[in-house]
């Protein structure tokens, strides 16, 4: 059973029929890719030729995503029609804004997004939507921490010396992690976030790993997270530590969900998740609620399904050949 986020699973605004990942959600949109040559060196892109390089909804300065989306404004929907006066957004007219515009702006994407994969259920209110926030952060930073005590030589990739770029995002990444013990948090949010890891401590501390299928895991991650996207903007110069994020959401998902644990493929689907909601905790969750509905793809049945999918083509088309 793929792991979800009990405070939003039964009021999910996602539907099995489009949920895909087409139209506003199209994860391999031409329309969303960099236009730029990428040099491959120590079997990764190089940043070196980026001058003409566009993103059509990233700054191409990039810098490393924040834990969680500090602005109100990811928790808003501006579209017309689509949200009431108390924040709740309303379903079907935003699947139907989508639908006959074809998607959304680019500045719209991410808090759509949040909606569109279930993040937020659409029933919930603008004052809601911070608590939920906190909730999901909570839980995702004990899943973290705890496959991080089970595994403390994974809690960074291996470094040999070969990948200077590598060796770069571990340091951006490092200082993202420092900014963020630095800031300051109120004696009554300390109180609530303390009250909140207690409840997710008791939620996952009968969750036990399979050590063997987690190093495993993690070492198949540690080989395609370098070679994710890294001609985009978001990945480049001080967003090199974006891969450590990615990283870090790649293993966490894997540990709690080990029927589906990781697959190749996986790496390039979370990386859009990532890049359009730029917050490690909002992409984990939309990433999770997304793999609930479609985890089988990246499972052997899947790939199953998806041979005689091709193998019911060929025969298809060879019977309009002889026709």
């Amino acid at each position: 059973m793929v792991l979800g986020f009990s405070g939003t699973r039964n009021m999910e605004c996602t539907s099995n029929d489009d949920c895909k990942l087409q139209q506003e959600s199209n994860l391999c949109s031409d329309n969303n890719k960099l236009k730029g040559d990428g040099k491959r060196i120590n079997g990764v892109f190089s940043s070196e030729t980026t001058s003409n390089v566009e993103c059509s909804h990233q700054a191409v300065t990039s810098r490393v995503a924040p834990v969680i989306s500090p602005a109100a404004s990811s928790h808003h929907v501006k579209l017309p029609g689509v949200m009431d006066a108390e924040g709740r957004v309303d379903e079907s007219r935003l699947r139907m804004y989508i639908f006959k515009n074809g998607g959304v702006s680019p500045a719209e994407r991410g808090p759509v997004w949040r909606f569109l994969f279930g993040m937020y259920p659409c029933s919930s209110t603008a004052l809601e939507r911070p608590l939920l926030l906190e909730q999901m952060a909570v839980r995702y930073h004990v899943m973290k921490r705890k496959w991080q005590q089970l595994l403390p030589g994974a809690v960074r990739p291996y470094l040999n010396g070969s990948d200077a770029e590598l060796e770069a995002a571990v340091q951006y990444f490092e200082q993202r992690q420092d900014r963020e013990k630095q800031q300051h948090q109120t004696e009554e949010r300390k109180q609530r976030l303390s009250f909140l890891e207690l409840q997710a401590q008791v939620l996952f501390e009968r969750v036990t790993f399979d050590l063997e299928e987690l190093q495993e895991a993690v070492r198949i991650i540690d080989k395609d997270v370098p070679r994710t996207d890294r001609d985009l903007a978001y990945y480049m110069n001080e967003g090199l530590g974006n891969l450590l994020v990615l990283r870090d959401i790649l293993i966490t998902y894997a540990a709690f969900n080990p029927e589906v644990s990781y697959a190749q493929g996986m790496n390039d689907l979370c990386s859009r998740f990532l890049e359009v909601l730029d917050a490690e905790v909002d992409a984990f969750w939309s990433f999770s609620c997304y793999m609930e509905k479609f985890s089988k793809d990246f499972c052997a049945e899947g790939l199953y399904r998806k041979i005689d999918f091709l193998l019911f083509l060929g025969l298809v088309q060879n019977r309009k050949q002889h026709c």
